[in-house]
This record gives structure tokens, sequence and C-alpha cells, in this order.
């Protein structure tokens, strides 16, 4: 009979287990025998009814309706925490350009005689605009990382 194996991540201590899910030799029953890679013999075997069975109640429990209408409900507000870092990005993309466009304005206003003012506007005129690229690149990776929209029709999860 083929295994079909399966690696375990369990934060308690168990990541280099793996479990394989095989039938006995003299039942049809399934079971999932424990491989420890250590040789520890501290692993078990347990008859995947059982743990199938679990499994199984524990997924008819989440997609019980009031579990959906609180998963949606969490999903709303994501959207709407969202929307407002994007506005947030966009209010601080808005002030960064702001800030480079009066920086050009004082450097031009100044007199080409003072050159030191001169100077110094340009300085800051530059920071300005190095900070407006970087609020620019930052707003897209940041929009980029954030979880996509999915708004599931209701009449789809009825």
């Amino acid at each position: 009979m083929a295994q079909r194996c399966f690696k375990a991540s369990w934060s308690a201590g168990y990541a280099d287990t793996a479990w394989v899910f095989t039938h006995s030799a003299h039942k049809k029953t399934p079971v999932y025998h424990c491989i420890d890679s250590e040789q520890s013999g501290h692993c078990q075997n347990v008859r995947a009814n059982q743990v199938d069975a679990e499994v199984e109640r524990l997924l008819i429990e989440a997609l019980q309706p009031d579990r959906i209408d609180l998963a949606l409900a969490a999903h709303e507000q994501m959207n709407g925490e969202n929307r407002l870092l994007e506005r947030q990005w966009a209010l601080n993309r808005e002030k960064a350009h702001y800030e480079a466009e009066r920086a050009r304005r004082q450097y031009d206003a100044v007199e080409s005689e003072k050159r030191l003012v001169a100077r110094s506007l340009e300085t800051l005129w530059e920071e300005k605009i190095r900070e407006a690229d970087a609020s620019n690149r930052i707003t897209r990776g940041g929009m980029s990382s954030r979880l996509t929209p999915w708004p599931p029709p209701r009449e789809r999860v009825s």
C-alpha cells in the first residue's frame, strides 16, 4: 500500500517528526504512524478515523452561520483598517510632495548673489525630493504587501 507522508510543524518541538498515513496490515483501518527523525522511540500511532472525525467536527463547527458572520465581520473590519491605512499613506505622500515643491519655490525665490543661502535651500530641496521619492516607494511597497480584498458575496457563502 502506498504511503503518504505529512510533515508536522508543531510548536511543541515536533518539527522533526513526520506522520505517515497507511492502512493496517490486517484491517482496512487507516492509521497515522509517527516517524521520529531522532529515533527517540516516543512516537505514537493513531487510528485515522478518530483524528479525521475530530477534524471533520471542527470544520463543520467553523462553517456554522454565526462563525461565518464573525469571519465576514472581521473581514470588513480589516478592509476598513486597510482603507484608513491607504488614506494615511496618501496624506503622507501628499505632504512629502508639498514640502518638496515648497523647497523648490524657496530655492527659486533666492537671488543668485546669495549663494550660501541658495546652497542651503538647494540641499533642503534635494532632501525633500528624496523624502517624497521614499514616500512613493514605501506606499507602493505597503500597498502591495497588504492583504488583497476578499469580498465574498453573501449569496456564495450561504
